[in-house]
């Protein structure tokens, strides 16, 4: 009986741990849902300026710049203790928003406000990269697909709770009983911590010395180099891609309800869908030939958008168009980080991931600014053809940026 037991324990521990990551994603994503979307849409129905509003993507240094604080995560500690505690600190700055509600202050937004989104923003970016380290360590190679679809999975429904819940809850009953709303949420999402709670992950002899040395002996690693060339291929033609989807909708005639629609509830299964696809090919043919795979289908699904962007009106081509490359999206991104998982160095994993993904904030950034001045010049066929173009060039790249790596790992 105790064999048995321990033998179901076994089967059951990927599950418990996919579900704690698929947890706290959520948390992730229904931050930035909140931030990115609800707050805006809620401090403009008030009538705030939009210089104002737009002051607020200011929040989203902490994510760009979280590498800076990322070798401390790489100290030995348990991960599950940090995770309770960032969350906690999240959860107490959402309900100080409860009590600072700036929607009815004109175009002043109260320090307290400001305080509580910049804690939330800080705590998040910081959950985030002990999230990661902690899917790096306990995840098995063979059980990383799972650990990456959970990821982007949960952070869909995330987004769905911070957007598409808080603001009809907001509408109905205001705004503190919004902000409660998603307090009690995130408490509730801390308890996915509990079956990683007693998971004790022996850690790798970490780097003694200071941060900066850390992060600096990072850069110099010319596997790491080779990993950001990769990435870099990679995000740019998805953010490049991403950053004129919405645009692309309203110049083509659609409803903004049909576009909320299409990126939101319809967009989220897409992506649920499209992520779990990814982890079943990647457990099948290991994470690198995944990798080629999936960014040739995205690669196919804006190609899709351009001949779509040469003619077509008609919605329901439209919206199957967005869909299908939102599902493409969300199966290269699970993918890419159950790759990611795979790719980082024991001592100094929560370092690398965090510098994965500045690489990535920074290259959002810089590819929505040269998507939109390309699409404004020449309209949304090159951008979306260009976009098809460096996922081609990131899924034949493999080989010559990463040589010796095993496909199937």
């Amino acid at each position: 009986m105790t064999r048995e037991m321990t033998n179901r324990a076994r089967r059951h521990a990927p599950l418990g741990l996919a579900g704690a990551i698929a947890a706290l994603y959520a948390t992730q994503g229904m931050v930035g849902g909140l931030i990115q979307t609800a707050l805006p849409a809620a401090l403009r129905d008030s009538g705030m300026a939009l210089d104002r509003i737009g002051l607020l993507h200011l929040v989203f240094l902490p994510w760009a710049l979280k590498v800076l604080w990322a070798p401390l995560v790489d100290r030995p500690g348990h991960h599950a203790r940090r995770l309770a505690f960032c969350q906690t600190g999240i959860a107490l700055g959402i309900a100080c928003l409860a009590v600072a509600d700036p929607t009815g202050g004109g175009d002043h937004l109260p320090w307290l406000t400001v305080a509580a989104i910049l804690l939330i923003a800080t705590v998040s970016a910081t959950q985030d990269v002990v999230t990661d380290v902690a899917a790096a360590t306990m995840s098995p190679p063979g059980d990383r697909p799972l650990t990456g679809a959970a990821g982007v999975c949960g952070g869909y429904a995330g987004f769905m709770i911070g957007a598409g819940l808080w603001l009809p809850v907001f509408a109905v009953t205001g705004w503190s009983a919004a902000m409660v709303m998603l307090t009690i949420v995130t408490f509730g999402l801390t308890l996915a911590i509990l079956p990683i709670h007693h998971r004790h992950v022996t850690p790798p002899a970490a780097d003694r010395t200071s941060g900066r040395a850390l992060l600096v002996s990072v850069l110099r690693d010319r596997r790491i180099r080779r990993i950001l060339i990769l990435l870099l291929f990679y995000q740019s033609g998805l953010r490049f891609g991403l950053a004129m989807i919405s645009p692309f909708l309203v110049d083509a005639g659609l409803p903004l309800a049909t576009i909320g629609w299409i990126k939101g509830a319809a967009g989220a299964v897409a992506g649920v869908a499209g992520a779990l696809a990814g982890m079943v090919v990647a457990r099948h043919l290991g994470t690198g030939r995944a990798l080629t795979i999936v960014a040739l289908v995205d690669a196919a699904c804006f190609l899709v958008l351009a001949v779509t962007a040469a003619g077509s009106t008609d919605p329901e081509i439209l919206a199957l168009a967005v869909l299908l490359q939102a599902a493409a999206t969300a199966a290269t991104l699970a993918v890419l980080f159950a790759a990611m998982l795979g790719w980082c160095t024991p001592g100094r994993a929560a370092t690398e991931l965090a510098l994965f993904q500045c690489l990535d904030a920074v290259i959002a950034i810089g590819a929505a600014m040269l998507a939109g001045l390309l699409g404004q010049i020449a309209g949304f066929i090159p951008v979306f053809g260009l976009a098809a173009a460096l996922l081609c060039a990131a899924a034949f790249s493999f080989r010559t940026v990463l040589p010796g790596t095993d496909l199937r790992a």
